[in-house]
């Protein structure tokens, strides 16, 4: 029967081999755009991910940026460094482990750039839950410490995020669902965090789905954000596919 256990160890998921390769494109009112490249091979509960991003904006010159992490068993690891392009040193890191429905999540990051010099570490809380087997939701809470060298102008946070699209945010709750409807899946979330600047906020929620096509995984996501006090709406497209090579 169905329940019954296989013998064969190659239909154990701890030692499946599995490849897949993603490419995601994204844009906003800001006038941002990206582009990210990932692969990721995983074989005997060992997973390793490789990618490339590019992106831009009207103040930002076109950088790349190299991506890497690793997972194993409960621990999960991703470095996140950018070359000096275009002016631009950065580098962040994540280290997390996840046991059952909980996960938390420590980071870091730096980051240079002329005049500005920019230091952040901060802590993340993950809640998932799967209701049944269509339906999967899960909150977030996150906080940042933050540190900005910078010259004496107004809004400085503003200005470096302008020029290096890191729009760091000091604490964040967020909540997500993802629902399976058969032919394809519905993942709407919504998040309220506070930006650096003294008195910010902003709110933002999204409207993803997600389509499977033989190996191809298809997903587009609509979002839109509210900012306080300057009364202003962001909208965002993304778009992507991962594909499962074998």
């Amino acid at each position: 029967g169905a329940d019954e256990p296989e013998p064969d160890e190659g239909a154990d998921p701890e030692h499946e081999r599995a490849a897949e390769a993603a490419f995601t494109v994204a844009a906003g009112t800001r006038g941002e755009r990206r582009i990210e490249v990932l692969a990721k091979t995983s074989k005997d509960g060992l997973s390793f991910s490789l990618g490339a991003v590019e992106s831009g904006g009207p103040d930002a010159d076109q950088r790349q940026e190299l991506i890497a992490g690793m997972e194993a068993g409960a621990l999960r690891i991703e470095g996140k460094f950018v070359p000096w392009s275009a002016g631009l040193l950065r580098a962040a890191g994540e280290a997390g482990v996840h046991f059952g429905p909980l996960g938390l999540v420590l980071s870091g990051r730096a980051a240079a750039f002329g005049r500005y010099e920019m230091k952040g570490a901060g802590a993340r809380l993950e809640l998932e839950t799967a209701f049944n087997e269509a339906l999967h939701a899960g909150l977030t809470g996150s906080v940042w410490v933050l540190a900005l060298e910078a010259p004496k102008i107004p809004d400085a946070w503003g200005t470096f995020a302008k020029n290096t699209l890191d729009w760091a945010q000091r604490w964040e709750a967020s909540a997500w669902a993802s629902k399976d409807l058969g032919a394809f899946a519905l993942a709407p979330a919504f998040s309220v965090s506070q930006p650096p600047q003294p008195g910010a906020m902003e709110a933002r929620g999204s409207l993803g789905l997600e389509l499977q096509v033989g190996q191809a995984k298809l997903r587009a996501e609509a979002g839109a954000a509210k900012l306080w006090p300057q009364e202003q709406w962001l909208f965002d497209l993304s778009a992507g596919m991962t594909m499962a090579l074998y």
